[in-house]
């Protein structure tokens, strides 16, 4: 062979040995969806919608088991509704897993008690999946009055306590997992973990639910980073009670300790962040979750606390809250660094409980009825391990750099010995300075992911607690045509409007007589007033506009007719 052919036969082989080499992959079977089938290889799915029937509580729709598997459904989805209008009454799982290394990609499940249930499954991927429209608790609490029968309890899961309350994915001694772009909306609990260590969870949008946006329970050495978490909500009547039934952003309990959460938005819900020690640490004095970081996060407009941390050593730096009863509460915290916080419009700044050994420095306090309390019970209460076996006087403290502006009072500090005050500056005055600040961290502070989101006031329109609307299932989430009262005096009713691109108008009312305006678009404000005080009334509305889906999942083509209204015996939307 001459050199020109030898030189010709080569560069033919280097163009066409990718093509050998992708005849000889193995090609994934394409599948469709089937009740109660078991999935054990990697394939892909048709993009249909399976119709799931179970039989019990304990029953699921499809399972996967094996190990080193690639599933992309393509959009297909698994529905377990029999009555999409009765969440509570949701059962079962749409996809249980069992092996190791496994990526679920593109999935939809709605109805069922638990989308997604994972337990021993390492190196977990979950990723752009939506798991809305899944379990809710039916909520007592009306726009007049709580009901104290919605207050979570999620103190205890050493016995699966925590499914009671259902979740989008539950994982339980789920190592390394991977979840990211998962929606979950119009549900009650997002991503619930249980001894699950060194995963990463970012980018995931899990907003709108009733319950907690990302749980964690004996779970440490995981990063929640750029989740967009904010309304997930219960028991807030704007300006008649703000309780929060336990609801939070981010959850963190039980020797839960070395996680970074950083880059978060938990915005409009019960607590931005909500961190306990745990039982073991309550009865023994030892443990706690420590060492987490809280870095970057906007835990804004929260009915109780934007962070909450108790009986823990942690590090709260760079976080915002705004217009929260309490900015940051720290019942109990020992150890812990508080730096560089923006809290402003809230009653308390930050407010800490037998606390000792904090540094509390370089942070923006504005417009707050206290900036900084410190106190200590008369007496601790019985049965506490934790205060019968540590030293939990309120007392060495470091207050450092911060400055305080527009408060009633800058500091209230009682039953609290050895504080130090160095260069505060209040109302533009400075304190002399009488010591250095040592605050080395035991960890490098984070960056943004590369590809992660950024989540912080995404929504400006929507600032404000006003802004949180809860009705029987949960938070409204400004998709679909809804109608609130706001506030009343005597026998006028102003009421709020919201909902999509379109015209609503007035198609009756009974013992109501229109104000201001018969018709409109959204959003809006509606003034009536009621004719007869002995007796209930009602307004029903027309919608005629764009598309949507409503509170349960279901969609509404553009122009068809859709009717909502206020009855004054209960909210409702439908």
């Amino acid at each position: 062979m001459s050199k020109g052919n030898l030189i010709c036969f080569f560069l033919l082989l280097i163009f066409i040995s990718p093509l050998l080499n992708m005849g000889c992959r193995p090609r994934l079977e394409v599948l469709s969806l089937q009740q109660k089938m078991t999935i054990s290889q990697s394939a892909i799915f048709n993009p249909d919608t399976l119709r799931v029937v179970l039989r019990d509580s304990t029953d699921s729709g499809i399972n996967v088991k094996g190990d080193n598997l690639v599933l992309d459904f393509k959009g297909a989805v698994i529905d377990g509704r029999k009555n999409p209008t009765s969440p509570d009454q949701f059962i079962g799982t749409g996809l249980t897993i069992e092996g190791k290394n496994i990526t679920i990609r593109n999935l939809t499940i709605h109805g069922f008690k638990f989308a997604l249930l994972a337990e021993d499954v390492d190196s977990l991927k979950l990723e752009n999946c939506n798991f809305s429209y899944n379990y809710r608790q039916r909520l007592g609490s009306t726009r007049e009055k709580e009901d104290l029968n919605d207050w979570l309890y999620y103190h205890h899961n050493e016995s699966n306590e925590w499914k009671r309350y259902g979740a989008a994915i539950y994982l339980k001694n789920c190592d390394h997992a991977l979840i990211r772009d998962v929606k979950v909306q119009q549900g009650q609990n997002g991503i619930m973990l249980t001894n699950c260590h060194n995963a990463l969870i970012y980018n995931n949008n899990i907003s709108f639910n009733s319950g907690i946006g990302i749980g964690l329970y004996r779970s440490s050495d995981n990063r929640i980073m750029h989740n967009n978490l904010n309304f997930n909500v219960r028991g807030y009547s704007h300006g008649i009670y703000q309780r929060g039934q336990d609801s939070a952003g981010i959850l963190a309990y039980e020797q839960s300790s070395n996680n970074i959460f950083a880059f978060n938005s938990a915005t409009h819900s019960g607590d931005g962040f909500f961190l306990w020690a745990g039982q073991h640490t309550m009865d023994s004095g030892e443990g706690g979750c420590n060492n987490n970081l809280i870095y970057e996060n906007d835990f804004s407009y929260a009915p109780t606390n934007g962070i909450e941390v108790t009986f823990s050593a942690n590090y709260l730096i760079n976080n915002t809250m705004k217009e929260c009863r309490y900015g940051i509460w720290g019942g109990y915290s020992f150890e812990s660094l508080i730096s560089g916080n923006k809290i402003s419009d809230c009653q308390y700044g930050i407010a800490i409980e037998q606390g000792n050994k904090n540094i509390i420095e370089e942070n923006h306090l504005e417009n707050l009825e206290t900036g900084i309390k410190l106190w200590a019970r008369d007496k601790q209460p019985e049965g506490w391990g934790f205060a019968e076996k540590r030293d939990v006087s309120s007392r060495d403290y470091v207050i450092a750099k911060n400055v305080i502006t527009d408060v009633d009072s800058a500091y209230d500090i009682t039953e609290t010995t050895s504080v130090v005050f160095s260069e505060n500056i209040i109302d533009g005055t400075t304190e002399e300075k009488d010591m250095h600040v040592d605050r080395a961290l035991p960890m490098d502070l984070p960056t943004p992911l590369q590809d992660g989101k950024n989540v912080i006031n995404k929504d400006p329109e929507l600032d404000g607690r006003k802004f949180i609307i809860v009705n029987e299932w949960g938070p409204y989430n400004f998709e679909y045509p809804f109608v609130w009262l706001r506030t009343m005096e005597k026998d006028k009713y102003i009421f709020v409007m919201f909902g999509p691109v379109g015209n609503w108008k007035i198609s009756n009312a009974e013992n109501f007589v229109d104000g201001s305006l018969k018709s409109g678009t959204f959003p809006n404000t509606l003034t009536a007033t009621r004719i007869n005080p002995e007796q209930s009334g009602s307004i029903n509305f027309e919608f005629i506009g764009q598309s949507f889906v409503d509170q349960f999942g279901h969609r509404y083509k553009k122009g068809i007719p859709f009717h909502f209204s206020f009855q004054e015996s209960q909210q409702s939307d439908i």
